[in-house]
């Protein structure tokens, strides 16, 4: 995609104020595949000492977990029409039991959240999850460097070979990120995350204009859900109504 037209459609590069200085925010694949991993381990240890769920739980909790999504869908308003705050504030309660629903089967399964069902961005809470707030910051933080060769001091430094693979890093240790994050920043910062993996959403067809608010590949939930905001008046409908 053209950048200008990026720009135009997602808003200028997302950067986060920590310690004084600015620092981009970005989530390409390989931070999506870096935060499943970490989010696997992150579940797997919270899930250290309980049972597991037997087939017949995690069937009752994915049924449980859809009839309050669809409880939820019956709350918003015809297309065109504004929220009414008492449903917008149910909307949200709901979207926050349907939340904590998942949270204990995804714990279970030990997988870790992909950043492509955006039911998973809701998981993403100052409040609610901390820790991984924190983590998808930390991830977020990650840039792409060059490799630099190590040689002795018998051999000639290697040219830089432009073709080599660029190394993805962290840019501040999770220890130093934890000195920058606190009470006062926590809302700023969750906007950035929710504001940076948007940007990755905008999706590049040959022959077709950009959607500025498309469905990211594979989703399968009828209610993609946001990190903070208002919910959109009108729901795209996916395939399925699995709720997994």
């Amino acid at each position: 995609m053209n950048q200008h037209l990026q720009q135009a459609l997602t808003g200028a590069p997302v950067t986060v104020s920590l310690g004084g200085k600015e620092y981009p925010l970005d989530f390409p694949m390989e931070g999506v595949i870096l935060y499943q991993e970490e989010t696997g381990k992150l579940d797997r240890a919270r899930a250290q000492g309980r049972d597991r769920l037997t087939r017949e739980a995690r069937k009752n909790l994915r049924s449980e977990r859809l009839q309050i999504l669809r409880e939820a869908e019956k709350l918003r308003p015809e297309k065109a029409r504004e929220w009414n705050d008492d449903d917008l504030a149910r909307f949200g309660d709901l979207q926050d039991e349907a939340n904590a629903v998942k949270v204990r089967l995804d714990e279970d399964a030990g997988g870790g959240d992909s950043l492509y069902d955006l039911y998973n961005w809701r998981k993403i809470s100052a409040q609610g999850d901390p820790e991984r707030m924190a983590l998808a910051l930390w991830v977020g933080l990650h840039v792409f460097q060059k490799s630099t060769p190590q040689t002795s001091t018998t051999q000639k430094p290697k040219t830089a070979n432009p073709d080599e693979d660029d190394e993805y890093v962290e840019t501040l240790t999770r220890r130093q990120l934890g000195k920058f994050v606190h009470l006062g920043n926590g809302g700023a910062l969750l906007g950035a995350i929710s504001k940076a993996l948007a940007a990755h959403l905008i999706d590049e067809r040959p022959g077709e204009e950009a959607d500025p608010n498309p469905q990211p590949p594979g989703e399968t939930e009828k209610l993609p859900a946001v990190i903070q905001g208002r919910p959109e008046p009108e729901l795209k409908t996916a395939e399925s109504e699995r709720a997994s």
